[in-house]
């Protein structure tokens, strides 16, 4: 399956650059990770899109004892106060969500922002999930966006992408970003 798997020992990394978790913000009533995400780890392991064995009706069943990879992973809507309380994945269809590979296979899988689409029919039917890609993509990390059928690059711009992975093409403006993106500079994390 291609929907990415919750890294372990995030936690610290995500603080680095995103900042803390957002005082008062908690996951409520949210359960989104707990069952469209992939977890592996020593400890549990569960497909994308299975509920875990250990969520119930009010959230986690061992939340005080819950995993490591658990305890250790937020989305990005817990790390960032200009998500709107509507941007919390339950609500939104979708969960934002950092990733750093330990081997990665492509240029912008190095470290990227993830949006889990789970409810593409709730996260495209208003403009709040495009005001948020819109968001992260002014930043410096590439933003892939899918479901459970693949995950697709949506910043920086194809063109862009293509020229960065040796393809040269387009007009100097594009040259110009792509050899950011492809000698790091874009990638300050």
């Amino acid at each position: 399956m291609t929907t990415p798997s919750i890294p372990p020992k995030t936690r610290d990394r995500n603080t680095a650059i995103f900042g803390p978790l957002v005082p008062d913000r908690t996951c409520g009533a949210c359960t989104a990770c707990c069952v469209e995400l992939v977890v592996q780890s020593d400890e549990y392991n569960k497909p994308a899109g299975t509920p875990c064995a250990h969520l119930c009706r009010s959230g986690c069943g061992i939340y005080e004892t819950r995993f490591p990879i658990c305890r250790d992973w937020y989305c990005l809507w817990r790390h960032i106060p200009d998500l709107p309380d509507d941007a919390r994945p339950d609500r939104l269809g979708a969960i934002f969500t950092f990733f750093e590979p330990e081997t990665p296979h492509h240029l912008f899988k190095r470290a990227y922002i993830s949006a889990v689409l789970f409810d593409q029919e709730r996260a495209t039917d208003g403009p709040l999930f495009d005001e948020v890609l819109a968001m992260f993509s002014e930043g410096d990390l590439p933003v892939w966006v899918g479901d459970e059928a693949g995950l697709v690059l949506s910043y920086p711009q194809p063109e862009v992408a293509r020229c960065a992975m040796g393809q040269p093409n387009g007009n100097a403006t594009t040259r110009a970003e792509a050899v950011r993106w492809s000698t790091g500079v874009r990638d300050q994390t």
